[in-house]
């Protein structure tokens, strides 16, 4: 074919092509900017849902993508062949009569048969070249729709635009609800914010509802309710003194579920629905007690109703509910619990995955529970699935029974005060017995002091160091002049641990001047105190902090109780105890106002407990009961018995209780003097004598008693013959 009227062909095709696709845009530009629009104003209208806006602009872009597939692309994919241009250009020129299709088909390789005169085919191309060369093919290709349509996409974005600069924020913000733009409400005078949505009570309960306006604030709001039967009512919000901008209303004894919307001005709230379900409560329960494993005895189940655990048990707490439970409780929000009545402790209920209507109570892991000292009783406390709460819970007693310690005697000697030489000894027997078995038994003894014990100074508390955080398990006692301790990451006394451990000071305050004072606590971790039987701090958690108490009216000279406790859980430890009147600073409270009146018998205590010594006794492996003789031989003791020394021993027991023991028992005190050999014999012979005078005693008794019946025998009246 000719290249002239290719490339004329070529011009048609192109203007086709470009025709096809500004048709296309504009059609498509036009429909998302009339629909965009439509939508917008609907919108405004009537608050259409995010659901709907989707659907709208789902459609409309379904549809423009329609209007650029079937105006623009398939034009131009399935575009007219060169035989069809050509026909469109003959139609429109005739003076072509039929040569521009005939040089076209002609002018292909091998389109000629054979035996055809190409020289009139080469005429037939020169001619239609001639005519071609005056004529603007681009003609051919009709304009008419596209300036149609251009120009309607022209009046649409011109009316948007103006529209859009009139209505200005309130435009730009429903056409970015239009095309989803996420977070953008309708815009009003006033926007109605409900922070609380939908909501579930317990049928029968109140609710307060409450919204926000954001914009325009009016006097007064109105809710509206629709009932499941279609009801609606209307209700007076009032403004709450409570909330900036915030009107509430309280509804009472709520009967059955409603949706409700808040109107604020011009301004209305999506719908939200109040779920009206009943109280979750216990249908049963399950208790298993475990007993310590030093006691050697086998889980045994429990009646709800007669509870009695052994100090130190653990329970195992099986919960049915009359509904499904709360599986994972939001941040913060309420969970189900077991409530110790007589503790501050509770512990989780673990939802059983497969059925949520069953628990179990856990600690740390294991599906059982501790009892903390002082429990009493226990309550279960239920959040179902929507988040509502049991009520009027049931108290389940609960016994918590002390393991008894050991009971023990001194079985000999028989006098409570012997006298020893420094070569002789003393059988020493003894008894003991235990419920669940004895883990150690000691002779124990300590020499007295010649001359008195001087007197012990008043002025301090008593401070009660217990080995576990709870005030249970082991505790020292000591005197501390104030209180101003930096344990830092150490122990704070032998036998004490440098974590979770707890201290209870005890004792009275004396301040020197009347006034009001304030109390302040530096410390890490919780502390509570009480003064003149008032608590006036309790911050009993962790963390390092400082507490203040409220001012409390002091009086000189005058003497108050005063208690403080205090518990390390892990790390620095460090706790100071600081006063101030008014306008003062804070100091340490000094250790002249400080006063212990038991200052005496506690430090001799504690000097006796360290000074005695003690002397295994052989008793087997944890026997429930022993008996038998220890030959207690006086020059074991060597340089520390010398003569004129006198002892004071006594047998203690131990029993295996390693969970609140263990169980100590220790029998009555005796006295050993160490004597010389001749002081021994004196006694000796003393006792001789007395034995001896025992017996002319008994001798002397039976002489005079034989003697009253031979008087009698004679004094006997002859028989009557």
């Amino acid at each position: 074919m000719s290249d002239l009227l290719h490339s004329k062909l070529d011009i048609v095709r192109r203007k086709r092509s470009v025709v096809s696709i500004a048709t296309g845009v504009a059609a498509a530009v036009a429909l998302v900017v009339g629909v965009t629009f439509v939508t917008a104003m609907l919108d405004w209208w009537f608050n259409l849902s995010y659901t709907t806006r989707a659907i709208l602009f789902a459609l409309q872009m379904a549809a423009a993508v329609t209007l650029l597939l079937k105006l623009s692309i398939w034009p131009i994919v399935r575009g007219p062949d060169e035989e069809t241009l050509a026909l469109s250009v003959e139609q429109h020129w005739p003076v072509f009569r039929s040569r521009l299709i005939s040089a076209i088909q002609l002018g292909r390789p091998e389109a000629l048969p054979v035996g055809a005169a190409p020289g009139l085919v080469t005429q037939l191309v020169r001619e239609t070249e001639q005519i071609a060369g005056a004529v603007d093919f681009g003609q051919v290709v009709t304009t008419r729709q596209m300036t149609r349509v251009a120009a309607l996409c022209v009046a649409l974005v011109a009316a948007g635009g103006a529209a859009t600069a009139y209505g200005q924020q309130t435009a730009v913000d429903l056409i970015k609800r239009a095309v989803l733009v996420p977070g953008v409400e309708v815009p009003r005078k006033t926007r109605v914010r409900v922070s609380e949505g939908d909501r579930f009570i317990a049928r029968g309960d109140s609710i307060t509802l409450t919204a926000t306006a954001d914009g325009l604030v009016p006097k007064q709001g109105t809710l509206i309710t629709t009932n499941a039967k279609g009801v609606r009512q209307s209700y007076s919000m009032a403004p709450d003194p409570n909330v900036p901008d915030g009107f509430s209303i309280t509804i009472g004894a709520v009967p059955e579920s409603f949706t409700y919307t808040v109107q604020l001005n011009d301004g209305v709230s999506p719908s939200y629905r109040v779920e009206t379900v009943e109280r979750p409560a216990v249908a049963s329960i399950a208790v298993r007690q475990i007993y310590p494993q030093y006691t050697g005895l086998s889980d045994v189940p429990q009646a709800p109703g007669d509870m009695s655990f052994l100090a130190g048990s653990r329970m195992v707490l099986d919960v049915t509910a009359t509904k499904k439970l709360m599986l994972r409780p939001a941040e913060g929000g309420q969970r189900s619990v077991v409530r110790m009545i007589g503790t501050d402790v509770t512990y989780p209920l673990e939802l059983d995955i497969n059925d949520p209507a069953k628990a179990h109570a856990s600690h740390d892991g294991p599906r059982s529970i501790p009892l903390p000292p002082g429990t009493r009783a226990m309550r279960i406390e239920l959040v179902d699935e929507t988040g509502v709460t049991s009520k009027n819970e049931t108290e389940y007693r609960i016994d918590v029974v002390p393991d008894r310690p050991p009971t023990l005697a001194v079985t000999s000697p028989a006098e409570r005060e012997v006298l020893v030489t420094p070569k002789g000894l003393i059988n020493v027997g003894f008894d003991g017995t235990d419920d669940f078995a004895i883990a150690q038994l000691e002779l124990k003894y300590r020499p007295l002091p010649a001359t008195e014990e001087p007197e012990f100074p008043i002025n301090g508390l008593t401070g009660q160091y217990f080995d576990k955080r709870d005030f249970a398990g082991r505790s020292q006692t000591r005197i501390d002049p104030a209180i101003e301790f930096d344990f830092e990451q150490k122990s704070p006394m032998a036998g004490i641990p440098v974590d979770n451990f707890s201290v209870r000071w005890r004792g009275q305050i004396k301040p020197l001047e009347s006034g009001t004072y304030t109390f302040t606590l530096d410390t890490d971790d919780g502390v509570r105190l009480w003064v003149d039987g008032k608590k006036i701090i309790d911050e009993w958690h962790d963390g390092d902090f400082d507490a203040v108490s409220q001012p409390i009216e002091l009086s000189a000279d005058k003497a108050v109780d005063i208690t403080l406790e205090y518990f390390e859980n892990a790390g620095n430890a460090h706790v100071t105890l600081m006063w101030a009147r008014k306008d003062e600073q804070p100091q340490v409270v000094p250790t002249e106002v400080l006063f212990n009146l038991d200052a005496p018998k506690i430090t001799a205590a504690n000097a006796a407990a360290r000074a005695a010594k003690a002397i295994p006794l052989e008793i087997g492996h944890s026997p429930k009961s022993t008996r038998g003789f220890y030959p207690w031989k006086i020059e074991s003791l060597g340089a520390s018995a010398p003569i004129g020394t006198t002892f004071e021993w006594w047998i203690e027991a131990r029993d295996n209780n390693d969970q609140t023991g263990p169980g100590v028992a220790t029998s009555e005190k005796y006295l050993m003097r160490v004597v010389t050999e001749a002081e021994k014999r004196a006694e000796l012979m003393g006792r001789v004598g007395d034995y001896f005078g025992e017996i002319n005693a008994v001798r002397e008794g039976q002489v005079d008693l034989s003697t009253k019946l031979g008087t009698m025998v004679q004094e006997k009246p002859a028989a009557t013959p």
